[in-house]
């Protein structure tokens, strides 16, 4: 089992990053778990010193409130997936648990974002022997696709074909459950999927590690084939990069516990300097002993609080409170407020408060392009992904139409005003603005359906300037959602009737 462990360099050098990231998002609890990892102790403190000190710091989860705000942003408007009627059932139900596609992509996007690597494996079910593609259409046997994270993908070796640089080897690990005579017990496992691509033909290779002293290493060969024929690629698809990158939310994961490690200092400052602190000055502590051998027991407890006076023989004698003064913890204070602004510099609005200093809406623009930039490169990537996984599925069910996924990658939600409205609208008017570049201009000020076409929206025009009824506006509506047209009829009397229509194209569609 030895080598089929083997990690890639690459997987070793950002697994802490992902580590740190994920704890980051997890939260408090993992990330005071992990103890000194994340808050060191400070010189000669105790270990009891050291639990009351980890306790009093604040976790403020910037890193997970970004990331949702980021997913928020992306998955605002649900993703524009092109397919054919063929494919709705894979797109229904599209990693055999029953998810949907918007589904699955939302959650896959959410996990990949912050580390910025994974992928998505192509599969079909297991099926005892060959079965032509037309037996697999009536069992309903799809392809289904599974999503494998960043950790999961632990080794890949690459190739030049043609000239060309392509995957010939990826290792996945994987959990199963193992068999157990308690019915109730989870007896969790991990296996390696191998997925290998030799001689042109992909196959794939499962290997189980020995259960129990005398066991054996299981590994199964898995040949897959397609309608009776192999298949010449590995259908794994990156969702970044062939390899990973630095993480998309390292730095702002690291400010974050930067700013727990300062939160710790404050608090403990805080909690120091307002516990009064009893004092006693020209009073000489009385020693206590045993009265049976006369060794020193301890000294004298001068108690603070308690409901009882002090009394003290010597003449000098004073006690007193000590008091807290100097600026050491407004430092900390400027520290905490310099380690959030760091945060904010670094993409991540959404987690403060906006100063109340006035922006035009242009320099707001130019402040926001560069991580809106970022972010559409991001849910670009991760579609492309989904769009060749989609088009791989196809292929295997015979299908040769076009598919795509897209996801939102306009996050300025406030593009259009009423005077920018007016303004399309009087070029309209003037002859100036085409009616096809009104209807991209209003959706995509999202003053329209995502779903919308332009037939859709001149073929609508037209029945109003016909004279129909709303209903029978609503019924054309909900017939071109269809797929289907009904043939219009002009009401309007023939003196008010123009030249030309704003769909000319109606009559062929209807045939």
């Amino acid at each position: 089992m030895a080598g089929v462990e083997t990690i890639h360099k690459l997987y070793n050098k950002r697994k802490k990053q992902w580590q740190l990231i994920r704890d980051c998002i997890e939260g408090e609890d993992a990330i005071k778990e992990k103890g000194e990892v994340y808050l060191p102790k400070t010189k000669g403190m105790s270990d009891h010193r050291y639990r009351a000190f980890k306790l009093r710091a604040e976790w403020v989860n910037f890193t997970r409130r970004t990331l949702t705000g980021l997913h928020g942003l992306v998955f605002r408007k649900k993703p524009v997936i092109n397919y054919p009627k063929e494919l709705e059932d894979l797109i229904n139900n599209c990693d055999r648990k029953g998810n949907n596609l918007y589904k699955f992509s939302s959650n896959v996007f959410k996990d990949s974002l912050p580390v910025t690597f994974g992928g998505l494996l192509v599969d079909m079910p297991r099926v005892n022997g060959n079965i032509t593609r037309k037996e697999a259409e009536e069992r309903k046997i799809n392809p289904y696709f599974k999503y494998y994270s960043a950790e999961n993908v632990i080794n890949w070796k690459t190739e030049v074909k043609d000239g060309v640089e392509r995957i010939c080897l990826i290792v996945l690990t994987e959990t199963y459950e193992s068999t157990s005579d308690d019915e109730f017990a989870h007896n969790e496992k991990v296996q390696y999927r191998v997925l290998s691509l030799k001689n042109d033909v992909y196959s794939q290779r499962v290997y189980r590690p020995a259960e129990g002293e005398n066991g054996e290493d299981a590994v199964e060969n898995i040949p897959i084939e397609i309608d009776g024929k192999t298949i010449d690629y590995i259908p794994f698809y990156f969702l970044y990069e062939q390899e990973p990158v630095t993480p998309f939310m390292l730095d702002l994961a690291k400010a974050n516990i930067s700013h727990y490690r300062k939160s710790a200092d404050y608090e403990n400052g805080v909690h120091l300097t307002t516990i009064p602190t009893g004092y006693v000055t020209g009073h000489k502590q009385e020693i206590i002993t045993d009265d049976k051998t006369g060794e020193e027991k301890g000294r004298e407890v001068v108690k603070l609080g308690e409901d009882e006076f002090l009394f003290f023989e010597e003449p000098d004698a004073k006690v007193g409170t000590l008091c807290y003064a100097g600026e050491g913890l407004t430092h900390s204070e400027k520290a905490l407020e310099t380690s959030m602004s760091n945060m904010a510099v670094l993409g991540t609005r959404l987690i403060v408060t906006e100063k109340g200093t006035s922006e035009s809406a242009d320099s707001a623009k130019i402040h926001r392009a560069g991580e809106n930039a970022s972010l559409a490169d991001m849910a670009n990537c991760v579609a492309d992904a989904f769009t060749q996984a989609l088009q791989t599925a196809a292929e295997w069910m015979g299908l040769d139409e076009a598919v795509s996924v897209e996801f939102c990658t306009d996050y300025d939600t406030l593009a259009f005003d009423a005077n920018a409205l007016n303004a399309v609208a009087n070029l309209k008017e003037a002859g100036s603005l085409p009616l096809p570049y009104v209807f991209e201009i209003l959706k995509n000020g999202e003053y329209t359906s995502a779903a919308a076409t332009f037939k859709e929206y001149a073929t609508l025009l037209d029945m109003e300037a016909r004279g129909y009824s709303p209903s029978e506006i609503a019924e054309q509506y909900e017939a071109i959602r269809q797929g289907k047209v009904i043939q219009l009829e002009d009401k309007r009397p023939k003196e008010n009737t123009p030249a030309t229509n704003i769909v000319d194209d109606n009559a062929d569609d209807n045939k």
